[in-house]
């Protein structure tokens, strides 16, 4: 016979190996000094699609993203212990500097500048999608902390002959630290890394048949000076939008606090 009694008064124990889940401990290590661009965080971006019914829809973000991290895991010498996830995140190649000058500085909304950068040529042909960005930081101070930056200009097409001459153009939001940048005037001098990240995939993503069917709709978003990179997608004419022979169709989402702080109205 089984005394009930002395059982229910009992605790039952689990065993040793199920008293205790131990929590997994994630470090982020990201090598990362920047002056906002994006309200979120600066400025890769990603795509992502949508298929609705029988036509596909490209949904294109403006949310810089750092390159895509690699994953370790340690575990302890213990057969049950607890493990450790390290995420390490870095933004590509170290940066190689140029220095650049200022060629003009525009309001472009009553929360960010206009900058206009004279740059080499070997920079502007290192720009061929748009999405991509650069380093920028105090001319020949190596311990400023460089801003990530996306283009917001178009990418450059080759002349023929050649010309010395190439610009970038960035949106940049005012903050309590960047004065250096967003008050700077014509004739400074910045330093600036050679083009980096992969930019928006659109050739990728939205020609071809990766999706079954060719990309017909894109919709974008964008959020303050988000829209930087988003212009430079739009004005490359890379998206194949409109035209007398038809093309895609676009629709923009674009996030501010007030009307005064919508960049490029001009446009």
């Amino acid at each position: 016979s089984i005394d009930r009694s002395k059982r229910s008064n009992k605790k039952l124990e689990r065993p040793k190996w199920k008293r205790k889940i131990q929590t997994k401990e994630v470090t982020m290590i990201s090598f990362l000094s920047l002056v906002v661009l994006l309200p979120s965080i600066a400025s890769s971006f990603t795509t992502s699609q949508i298929k609705h019914g029988s036509h596909s829809n490209s949904v294109l973000r403006s949310s810089f993203i750092a390159p895509r991290a690699k994953t370790f895991q340690k575990s302890q010498p213990s057969s049950l212990s607890r493990r450790r996830l390290v995420i390490v995140a870095g933004w590509g190649p170290d940066p190689i500097w140029d220095t650049a000058t200022v060629v003009s500085t525009a309001e472009a909304c009553t929360s960010c500048i206009s900058l206009t950068l004279d740059v080499t040529q070997e920079q502007a042909e290192g720009y061929k999608i748009p999405g991509q960005y650069c380093q920028v930081k105090v001319a020949g101070d190596d311990d400023a902390k460089p801003a990530f930056l996306a283009i917001a200009s178009p990418p450059i097409t080759p002349k023929e002959g050649g010309s010395s001459a190439a610009q970038f153009e960035f949106l940049i939001k005012r903050t309590d630290n960047n004065a250096w940048i967003t008050d700077a005037i014509e004739g400074d001098k910045l330093d600036v890394s050679q083009v980096l990240g992969g930019g928006f995939d659109m050739k990728g993503e939205l020609d071809g048949f990766k999706y079954d069917f060719p990309t017909q709709n894109v919709i974008m978003f964008a959020a303050g000076s988000g829209i930087a990179p988003i212009r430079a997608a739009i004005e490359s004419n890379q998206l194949g939008l409109g035209g007398k022979e038809g093309g895609r169709t676009a629709r923009l989402y674009y996030g501010v606090r007030n009307p005064g702080e919508i960049a490029y109205v001009q446009r």
